[in-house]
């Protein structure tokens, strides 16, 4: 009676087809250098084109295009008409997961509890792991194993009938490892690896990827190791006095994150359509892939040829402090008030290593800044090299970390239960709180990642069978020096009342805003006006929005010396307000209806931490509209009925019509919000503010918006056009900001019901079962899910991907 004993153990084996969509690639004319307009056949050692035709003979091309056509592209499909290809390949997923759990009674004051978690998670992935990393099949696929373990002890000590004690360790295990096993491994195509030579050393198992600006990329990912690992101290002390129960408690984390690049060490070749003959420039987009593919086969890597000199590690360690105490006090047998406070103490992540470093723009000077030519390139011998970078540990004004550590982190928090009519059946809840987080020490190790990878810092850019030292200025991905701590302001205010027989109502406001938010800026861009007092901007002209102008703006921009500078800054913010309404009721122990519904609007000045950018730094309120997950209408309903006839499932008929159980959930929401984009090479740099540079952040990730002349969301709504394309323009005027908002046009919604007939089975007292049949998205309701949102591409307004049809499984559960 003292000792308990629990085991679990869950299997799962999967194979899902996991579908690959190519819409650059080559067919076989282009394979044999054939094309089907005029493109340029030729360049010289400069890279200017000589000569076009419309063919480029297999004996003039580059060997180490040759061999690639060899190794990779005469070894997977391809289509035979047009460049896109759809594919469907098998991803597998392998789940197993052990759980351990021991409670035992030391005494009648003393309770001891131990678990342990063993997960085992082995996958393999047929474009790439972490989402495709080549687009045609076999290509960049991956093999990968993500075990992970949890140990957790806790004591709990009663030290009076009113004092209790609560002490405990958690530590938790989890990896990522995975490695290449496609045609991008030296082994599978032996060709390409004895005839590419590359400036650096390669410790990574593939070959250089191919990445086409107008087409799909042939990479690769691996090998990655990731290994996490967090220590976690708690304890927690309760004390009842009177009407008063209070709670004081201490907490400690400790994480360590170990991680490669597993980038760009292999190296890159990327190829643009560069001295496409301007015959082809009559349509936007017009015959640029085939350009691009003959740079390739001629071996002219017209865009750049980059590789890290190394493949960099990052090993990144964090401390968490947080105490809190609170008490709940019952004023009345009606009525209870809670208030507390928690303190955080959450410290930025630093680097063992000594390898994390950021840009501090109090410490750089102006004076030791280098010198700059018109085409924006570094004067060699001039200035000081990497002026305001610090590194942690090293030359940090902050010690080992990179930041100041935000120290005044006090969170109070207060909340009312009442009932106003002293019968149970009506409640009125309020409460308001802040609740602080820490800073995901991913965001601040990318700063090791992303400055390794700077083409600038490892780059040759390339003409034919010539490679020369990049001298382009470095971009920096760095954090603000000057941390605040993000937070949360949160309040709510509930009304539940019980009616009729059973029936729940409750409606509800609940509203937060976010403060100190993480997002990405360039704190390099260039400010208005700036470009056209120096000469730089042609009058009545827009500026170039191409990555050779970008970089003519090096001279400049705020900090001479750099391209681009990155920076994670905790200035953002966002709010929520919604309305909640739900109505349920139970029949008896499992058979119940319920419906719910939200009406809400969520706002922000940034998408996410770190995978969108600011399009303009010095106007960020241009960001200003609804976040990706903003849904204006949710609406669920669900139900559970469990036939109350032979319960008991005694003999042969109890055992056939006992035991079933129907339910389903009917899903209505409105759809998420999309961001028309405009295209750089038409719409270019309108305030000339070098967003487009050379850097950790690029155009990739901050992109240019058009202005927006009307309502996208009129008119009807097909899958031909799903928007209303004309309410967007490129036509920006010289020196005026685009003017559409983030998250302008609405996506479509979803309406799915979900089905499941459930037979319970009993055998015998100590081994049970579940036989199960559901049906997702039953009705086998298309819902669309994404539409072309770049002006001037071929998929612009069209519905170009949908969520998944109706899918029917069968289960199998027995307990014993």
């Amino acid at each position: 009676d003292k000792t308990f004993f629990f085991f679990s153990e869950e299997v799962r084996r999967v194979t899902t087809p996991v579908r690959g969509l190519s819409s650059g690639a080559p067919t076989p004319a282009l394979l044999a250098g054939n094309f089907t307009g005029p493109v340029c056949t030729a360049v010289d050692a400069t890279g200017a084109c000589t000569a076009t035709g419309t063919s480029i003979s297999p004996a003039a091309f580059n060997p180490i295009a040759a061999a690639y056509i060899q190794d990779i592209y005469s070894k997977v499909p391809l289509p035979t008409t047009g460049n896109t290809l759809a594919v469907v390949r098998p991803g597998i997923f392998n789940y197993r997961e052990e759980l351990y759990r021991l409670d035992h009674i030391l005494t009648s004051k003393i309770a001891l509890m131990g678990r342990f978690i063993n997960d085992h998670i082995p996958t393999t992935e047929p474009f790439g792991l972490f989402g495709p990393q080549a687009s045609l099949p076999g290509v960049g696929s991956t093999k990968t194993s993500s075990p992970g373990q949890q140990w957790m002890g806790r004591v709990t000590v009663q030290l009076s009938e009113r004092m209790f004690n609560e002490t405990g360790y958690a530590y938790s295990y989890g990896a990522i490892t995975s490695d290449p096993t496609g045609l991008n491994t030296p082994a599978n195509s032996p060709n390409v690896a004895s005839a590419v030579r590359l400036p650096y050393p390669v410790t990574l198992n593939r070959i250089p990827s191919l990445v086409f600006d107008d087409g799909d990329t042939q990479g690769g990912f691996g090998q990655y190791r990731d290994y996490n690992r967090n220590h976690n101290f708690f304890d927690n002390f309760s004390l009842t006095i009177g009407r008063h129960s209070t709670k004081w408690g201490v907490a400690f984390n400790h994480y360590q994150k170990v991680e490669n690049a597993a980038g760009n060490n292999a190296g890159t070749y990327e190829f643009d359509n560069t001295n496409i003959p301007k015959v082809n420039k009559v349509a936007l987009n017009s015959n640029d892939f085939e350009q691009d593919w003959a740079n390739f086969l001629q071996g002219f890597a017209s865009s750049s040829f980059s590789q890290s000199s190394l493949d960099f590690n990052a090993d990144i360690r964090q401390n968490l402090w947080e105490f809190y105490g609170q008490d709940s006090w019952r004023v009345k047998p009606n009525l209870t008030v809670s208030y507390g406070v928690r303190y955080s103490l959450f410290k930025t992540p630093y680097a063992a290593g000594n390898n994390l470093l950021t840009f501090d723009k109090s410490l750089y000077n102006a004076a030791n800044a280098p010198q700059i030519t018109a085409a924006g390139n570094l004067v060699p011998g001039t200035g000081t090299g990497l002026n305001g970078v610090i590194t942690g540990s090293v030359n940090s004004p902050y010690g080992k970390y990179i930041t100041k550590q935000d120290k005044k982190n006090f969170a109070p928090r207060i909340g009312i239960a009442w009932d106003p009519f002293s019968t149970g059946k009506t409640s009125v809840r309020a409460g308001f709180g802040i609740f602080y987080d820490s800073a995901a020490a991913g965001l601040i190790e990318d700063n090791i990642f992303n400055n390794a990878s700077d083409a600038s810092l490892g780059s040759f850019i390339s003409t034919p069978n010539v490679a020369g030292a990049g001298t382009l200025p470095p971009g920096i991905y760095g954090t603000d020096p000057n941390w605040k701590t993000p937070y949360t302001e949160s309040w709510n205010l509930d009304l539940q009342n019980e009616f009729g027989k059973g029936w729940i109502f409750d409606l509800g406001y609940v509203g937060n805003t976010g403060k100190h938010l993480p997002g990405i800026i360039d704190i390099n861009q260039v400010r208005p006006g700036v470009a056209a007092a120096a000469g730089l901007v042609s009058p009545g002209q827009l500026y170039p929005g191409s990555a050779t102008a970008g970089r003519a703006l090096n001279a400049v921009r705020p900090y001479v010396g750099f391209s681009q500078i990155g920076e994670i800054s905790p200035i953002f913010k966002s709010n929520y307000n919604g309305l909640q309404a739900s109505v349920n009721k139970h029949f008896g122990a499992s058979t119940s209806i319920g419906a719910f519904y939200t009406w809400s609007k969520s706002l922000t000045n940034n998408q996410t931490d770190r995978s969108t950018g600011t399009m303009y730094t010095y106007c960020i309120q241009c960001e200003y509209g609804r976040s990706t997950l903003d849904r204006r209408h949710v609406f669920s309903a669900n139900y559970i009925y469990d036939t109350p006839w032979f319960r008991d499932q005694k003999k042969l008929s109890g055992q056939v019509l006992g035991g079933w159980e129907v339910s389903g959930i009917l899903t209505v929401n409105t759809g998420l919000p999309f961001t028309v984009l405009g295209n750089a090479s038409a719409q270019g740099d309108p305030v000339a503010s070098g967003y487009r540079g050379d850097g950790p952040v690029s155009g990739r990730i901050a992109s240019i918006r058009p202005n927006q002349v009307g309502n996208p969301n009129n008119g009807p709504k097909t899958y031909a056009k799903w928007f209303n394309t004309d309410a967007f323009s490129i036509a920006a005027t010289p020196g005026v900001i685009p003017n559409e908002r983030r998250g302008a046009v609405n996506g479509p919604g979803l309406w799915r019901y979900d089905m499941a007939m459930i037979k319970n089975i009993r055998l015998v007292e100590r081994l049970n079962g579940q036989f199960r049949v559901e049906g997702f998205n039953l009705f086998n309701h298309n819902n669309p899910s994404a539409f072309g949102t770049t002006v001037g591409r071929s998929t612009y307004g069209k519905i170009t991907n949908s969520r998944d049809g109706r899918t029917l499984q069968l289960a199998l559960k027995l307990n014993f």
